[in-house]
Formats: structure tokens, C-alpha cells, sequence
């Protein structure tokens, strides 16, 4: 008989063999995408065979409690609730999750008590779409009452499952209830009861246990610290103590390192200092590279991994993790078997940590390949398969940081769910996303028709300014400028969100509350490429603009930056004996230096660096939208002239040539022209 149980090793369900009989257990819903067999010899489902099973630590799921049918007030309970389903329905919530449903009195086993805990959470959530409060308040009693009632009978792993069955249940059901702060505080007292009990049991506890303990705090909102000083600390040393156990089980795997350095990066604990950090992720990469295949991390495994390494913005070792675990992704995104490839919350999360460490995996076509898997999830008839808001984007602030421009397809596809869930109430984008979407758009280049463009506009303008910060309106105001579909009418709709924002921050903090600098700054670059010409009969509406936007945001000089090979380019400069400036300033923008021609009736050269890093990477010649937009703005006061150069090679010598070869071509004029005479 086969059926499904719960490994300490793993938080989903796996497969395991029970006799050698032929029945097929129904599929479970937390069945994971890598089945661990274990073999318990024996011929019948009795007493003594589950107590075999207790011994080696299998979590029974709700099917194989029932096949099994224990005695005493457990099956008890069990009955009651199959057998008072229909009537429940019709009673109040109140009445469904009193006290008096509750019975776990009676229960030492610990196996019994984890089969208890697990079939509330069960309950649960199935109650949590239609009666969330009653849902949740069914499941805070039935704990209450199980660590007053059962206590004696508790061991660690009873508590560790109580600590994630919570965890599970408040991600689905906290922004579903009437009163979270009640549901908080409840939340509260019970995650203090069960650290308070684990603290004194960290011996017996394996590195699963450990990591899924603090996964589960971080994942409430809670740092066991504030309950037992020290506490992550010492059990950190404890996990990373545990790889060298004698006892197989003891040791952690590959998810293990996922969540514990998940729990250290959501927190941001002191206890992730570089050299934990380090220890955790290689050791993470070397089982991605493991050749044993059940002991390589998953998908979401993976995902996750690297979230957490981004988050904690530590790059030393930057390759050494993040290209293994990317090249495990990509293999498990081609496997042939449906259960093993990533959902879209994982893609999302691995795109946007290679994003954030501004790291492009090695491998022909890898981001290809991740790009064409989300097509597939895009066009999936099941809506829980379809990214999410978050996920789509997540995944286009990802690849504009790396600088991979999507397929049309996939762009499309992206653009068109954002605009879909748009129209969908509770669902709609925030607006981190919609500034995401458009800041993607502008640098990768990519289509975004005008209905899109103006819903998502209009969403944003319709958001209250309370819950948009300056940050999503300045990128928003900037790529539309980059896209070169910014109009006067839009940025003065903006402008006069921006004027009631700031008057709202300045009464309720009582100071100044402008917007930091580099986002003024997009906002007057923006305002520049509106600027029309000289004696035109918009030029009194932009001055006002003007005036309006220095009350929000005062002009700044521009953001001097020193960009790769500007010293080579100065010494090459020099040594020819041309007559030059360096980042001078014109308009909101810097040229990295400026040529002046000998004849003063001639026209300045600007002279503008440019690297592989000013290009989309995987779609040949196309300049990524922060360069055009300044190359174009910067054309309004002389010629501008790119000088192409590797950053890790250029020398004086070649330098020298790279500006002699791109000033001639481009201007027709020897640069003999431009030296003192």
C-alpha cells in the first residue's frame, strides 16, 4: 500500500512503501516534487507498524490518519468533525470554532500529537476561504488547548509543527480577517510558549528542525531573540555544527541552508556575518553540483537560496554561489518531469536576485531558456500556475538589471497579465509594480502599446498618495521621458500628486519632506525633455511646471560620476595636447569630456564613454534606455561622440585611438582641429 508521509528531512510530503500491498493512496496537496521511498517492512497496517513509523520520524498526513483510524478521544474528534460537516456549515462561526470542538485531552503519543496538529492546520485551511475568522480562531483554541492540555506528552518536534503549522496558516489567512491586530497578538503568545520550550531542547533537534523553527519565526514577524536573548545565535552555531552529525538524519540538506539563511536575511541578523553567509551558500552550491540527484536542492530551493544571498547584499563570493544554483535552475526549468520545474514565484525570485547582484549567469541561453519557461506559465489555463503581480514584476526589474531584453512574446505576455489583474479588484498592481513595468520597458526597449500604457498610467494616478512614495512616481515621470511618450498634461498630473504629497508629509512630520536627490533629479531630467521651443505656445505651461516642480524638488547640480576608463581618457586627452573639459555640465547631464574645436566659430564634441554595460546583452546594438535618453538630451548642446572601450583592457595607447577613430568618423573633421595652436 503506498501512501504519503512527512519527513523531518523535508516540509512536503513524500511517497513511502507500507507492506506490498497494490492500493494507491489519493494525491495529497503537499506532495513535493522530489519522493523519498521509505521502505517499512511489515505485512499490515497495524499498532505495532505505526509505531515503527513514529520511531523513524514520518509525519502522517490526513489520508494515511484516517486509513490508520487511531482510538481514543483523537479518532473520537475525527468522527465528530466528518460526521457534523453539514450542519456546520449552517451554524455561526462562533459556535463552529468553540471550545467544545476542541478535544485534545487524552493525547501523550507524540505521534498522535503531531497528527493532531497537522489535522487542525488541515482544517484550517480548508475553512479559510469562506470563514477565515472562524478558521483562525478554530486553530488558535485547538493549540492553546493543546499545549495546556498535552504538555506532558509534547516533544520538540510536536512544537517545531505547531510553529510551522502557524506559520502556514497566518500567510494565507492574515489579510483575510476582520481583525489582524487581535489575530497578532494571539499569534504572539503562542510563538513565545513554543520557543520557550525548543530553547531547552536544542540538543535533540536536527538542522531540519532548527531551520525550520527560525523560518517559521522570521516568517510570523518575530526574532526569537526578543524572547531568549541570543537565541539565534547559538542555534546558528548549532546548525552549522550538525553538517558533521554521525546520524544522517541530523545533518541538514540542501533546503535546510534555503531556509536558515532566509530566517538570518529577513531579519537581518547579526548573526549572517560574511563568514557564515559564505559557509552556507557554498555549501548550498556544492550540492547543487552534488552526483547524488536526491541530494540536490530543488527549484523553490534554489530560488529561495539565492533571494536571501541578494538580500544580504554580500557579492565576495558572488560567482561561486549564484552560478551553480542558477545552472540547477535552468536544468530543473528543462526537466521532462512537470513536478520538478519551478513555479512562477520561484522564477520571479531567482530573476530578481541575479538582478539584484547585477550577475549574469554563464551558460548559452540560460536566461533565454527562463524566459521562454514563463511563456509557458503565462499562457496556462489554471490561474494558480499564472504569475502573479508581484512575480511578473519581479521579474521585469530582474531582467532590466541584467540587461536581457525579453522576446516580444514574453513581453507581451507579461504586459497584458499585469493589465488583465489590473481590472481584477484585490488583485490590481501596486505602485511598485507598475513602476517596475515601466522602468523595464524604457531600458530594455520594449512595446508597450498606448491602452496599456495609459491604464497603467490612470491606476497609478488613482492610487491615494498615501500609499505611493516619490520613488514610484519620479520612475515613472523618467522612463516615460525615455520612451519619449512623456506629455505635458501627464507630468503635470504627476506634479500636482507630488505638491499634495509633500504638503501631507510636511504636516504630519512637521519638517521639509522632499524627495532624495537622485530621484529629483529624474524628475528635472524629465522636465527637460519636455521642454519645448524657444516661442512656442507651450513654453508658458512648462515654465510653470518649472516653477511648480522647484517648490517639490529644487534643481541639483548634476551627479558627478566617474565612470570606467575616465582616467585613460584624461591621459589620453592630455598627451595629444587637445583642448578639452572634463564632466562639464549641460542641462541635468555630465559629458565625460568636451572637446573644443581650435576655430571658435566651431561646434563643441562631447565625448561620452561607452562599454558593453551601455547595451542590452542579449540583442546586438540596442543601446539600453538610460544611454540613449542621455546621448539625446546631451545632442541638444553639441555633437555627441561614443567612445567604445573595454573596461578591464583600455589603456592610454588605446584609448588615444579609440577617441582619434570615433571623433573623425563621426564629426568628418581631423582632430588635429581641436589642439592648441
Amino acid at each position: 500500500m503506498w501512501f504519503l508521509v512527512r519527513h523531518p528531512r523535508s516540509k512536503s510530503c513524500r511517497l513511502g512503501l507500507l507492506g506490498v500491498f497494490c492500493k494507491a493512496a489519493p494525491a495529497c496537496q503537499h506532495a513535493g516534487p522530489h519522493t523519498r521511498q521509505c521502505v517499512v517492512e511489515g505485512g499490515a497496517a497495524d499498532a505495532s507498524t505505526f509505531k515503527l513509523v513514529a520511531q523513524q520520524r514520518l509525519y502522517c498526513t490526513n489520508w494515511f490518519q484516517r486509513l490508520l483510524g487511531w482510538g481514543g478521544p483523537f479518532r473520537q474528534e475525527m468522527q465528530e468533525r466528518d460526521s457534523t460537516n453539514g450542519a456546520a456549515a449552517s451554524k455561526p462561526e462562533v459556535e463552529q470554532a468553540s471550545p467544545s470542538n476542541i478535544n485534545p485531552q487524552g493525547l501523550r503519543n507524540p505521534a498522535h500529537i503531531t497528527a493532531y496538529i497537522m489535522k487542525r492546520q488541515h482544517i484550517a485551511l480548508v475553512d479559510a476561504k469562506e470563514r477565515p475568522q472562524a478558521a483562525w480562531t478554530g486553530f488558535c483554541d485547538s493549540m492553546d488547548a493543546l499545549l495546556s492540555a498535552a504538555a506532558p506528552g509534547m516533544n520538540h518536534i510536536n512544537y517545531t509543527a505547531v510553529l510551522n503549522a502557524s506559520s502556514r496558516i497566518s500567510g494565507t489567512l492574515m489579510h483575510r480577517l476582520r481583525e489582524p491586530n487581535e489575530v497578532r497578538d494571539r499569534l504572539k503568545t503562542l510563538h513565545e510558549r513554543c520557543v520557550q520550550q525548543l530553547q531547552s531542547r536544542l540538543a535533540e533537534m536536527s538542522a531540519r528542525e532548527i531551520s525550520t523553527v527560525l523560518l517559521a519565526s522570521a516568517s510570523l514577524g518575530w526574532n526569537p531573540d526578543a524572547i531568549v536573548p541570543g537565541m539565534v545565535q547559538a542555534w546558528t552555531v548549532r546548525f552549522l555544527q550538525l553538517r558533521d552529525a554521525g546520524v544522517e538524519l541530523q545533518r541538514p540538506a540542501a533546503q535546510d541552508y534555503a531556509d536558515l539563511l532566509n530566517a538570518l536575511a529577513t531579519w537581518g541578523h547579526p548573526a549572517a556575518t560574511p563568514e557564515v553567509v559564505d559557509l552556507i551558500s557554498l555549501q548550498f552550491a556544492h550540492l547543487a553540483q552534488h552526483p547524488d540527484i536526491g541530494q540536490r536542492p530543488d527549484a523553490q530551493a534554489c530560488a529561495r537560496l539565492l533571494g536571501a544571498f541578494a538580500k544580504l547584499k554580500h557579492t565576495a563570493t558572488t560567482a561561486e554561489v549564484a552560478d551553480p544554483v542558477s545552472l540547477r535552475f535552468a536544468h530543473l526549468v528543462a526537466s521532462a518531469k512537470a513536478n520538478q520545474r519551478p513555479q512562477a514565484r520561484d522564477v520571479a525570485r531567482l530573476l530578481w536576485a541575479l538582478g539584484t547582484l547585477r550577475h549574469i549567469p554563464p551558460g548559452d541561453g540560460l536566461l533565454d531558456d527562463i524566459c521562454a519557461y514563463t511563456l509557458t506559465l503565462y499562457r496556462s489555463q489554471h490561474e494558480k500556475i499564472c504569475p502573479s503581480v508581484k512575480a511578473t514584476s519581479s521579474m521585469l526589474w530582474g531582467l532590466a538589471k541584467l540587461r536581457h531584453a525579453p522576446t516580444h512574446n514574453v513581453a507581451s505576455a507579461m504586459l497584458h497579465r499585469l493589465v488583465a489583474l489590473g481590472h481584477t479588484r484585490g488583485l490590481q498592481p501596486k505602485p511598485e509594480h507598475i513602476s517596475s513595468c515601466f522602468l523595464a520597458c524604457a531600458e530594455l526597449g520594449l512595446t508597450m502599446h498606448a491602452a496599456q500604457l495609459g491604464f497603467l498610467f490612470n491606476l497609478l494616478l488613482g492610487t491615494h498618495i498615501s500609499k505611493v512614495g516619490y520613488q514610484e512616481y519620479c520612475n515613472v515621470a523618467r522612463s516615460l521621458a525615455v520612451m519619449g511618450r512623456l506629455r505635458i498634461s501627464m507630468f503635470e498630473a504627476l506634479l500636482h500628486r507630488l505638491t499634495s504629497k509633500h504638503k501631507l508629509l510636511l504636516g504630519a512630520q512637521g519638517t521639509s519632506a522632499r524627495p532624495k536627490p537622485e530621484e529629483a533629479r529624474q524628475l528635472h531630467q524629465a522636465l527637460e525633455w519636455l521642454k519645448p521651443a524657444e516661442g512656442s505656445q507651450q513654453m508658458e505651461a512648462w515654465s510653470s511646471l518649472c516653477s511648480g516642480l522647484q517648490g517639490v524638488a529644487p534643481k541639483l547640480e548634476p551627479w558627478v560620476h566617474y565612470r570606467p576608463g575616465h582616467p585613460e581618457m584624461c591621459a589620453a586627452l592630455a598627451a595629444q595636447n587637445l583642448l578639452y573639459q572634463t564632466h562639464m555640465p549641460f542641462g541635468h547631464h555630465l559629458a565625460d569630456a568636451v572637446l573644443f574645436p581650435s576655430d571658435s566659430n566651431g561646434a563643441k564634441v562631447l565625448l561620452m564613454l561607452e562599454s558593453p554595460h551601455d547595451f542590452v546583452a542579449n540583442v546586438p546594438n540596442r543601446v539600453l534606455g538610460h544611454a540613449a535618453f542621455r546621448n539625446k538630451m546631451l545632442g541638444r548642446y553639441g555633437t555627441v561622440v561614443a567612445v567604445s572601450h573595454e573596461p578591464d583592457t583600455s589603456n592610454v595607447e588605446s584609448m588615444a585611438g579609440a577617441i582619434k577613430a570615433a571623433v573623425e568618423a563621426k564629426t568628418g573633421l581631423p582632430l588635429d582641429s581641436f589642439r592648441h595652436r
